[in-house]
This record gives C-alpha cells, sequence and structure tokens, in this order.
C-alpha cells in the first residue's frame, strides 16, 4: 500500500513551493533590510508556505481516470 500519485504530486509541489519561496524571501530581507541569515524565519516561510501550497495545490490536480 502506497501513497496515491495525487498526493505524492501534492507533497513534492508544497516541498518545492515552500523551499522557493522561503529561499526568495530570505534573499529579499538580506538585501533590503540588511539582515542575517534566520534558520527560525526560513523554516518558518518554507513550512507552512509549503503546506499551504500543497493544500491548494490539490484543488488543481485532476483525478486520474480508471483505463
Amino acid at each position: 500500500m502506497g501513497i496515491g500519485k495525487k498526493l505524492k504530486v501534492r507533497i513534492i509541489f508544497g516541498v518545492v513551493s515552500g523551499l522557493f519561496f522561503a529561499i526568495t524571501m530570505w534573499l529579499l530581507d538580506s538585501y533590503y533590510d540588511d539582515e542575517t541569515f534566520n534558520i527560525n524565519k526560513f523554516l518558518f516561510h518554507f513550512i507552512f508556505f509549503g503546506i499551504f501550497q500543497g493544500i491548494i495545490s490539490g484543488f488543481y490536480i485532476k483525478k486520474d481516470k480508471p483505463e
């Protein structure tokens, strides 16, 4: 029993989008505000944005049609 294709895609999409958002926010903070790298802020952006995007992406992924 493995996880479904839809769930796997949602998890991968959530991780990738969360990581992209966290890196982007880190770069913007370091460029505009001259802040040093803060691991707590990075993990917060990564986890919560990734979870949010993973949930939202489920509405856009079409169900597999049985053949």
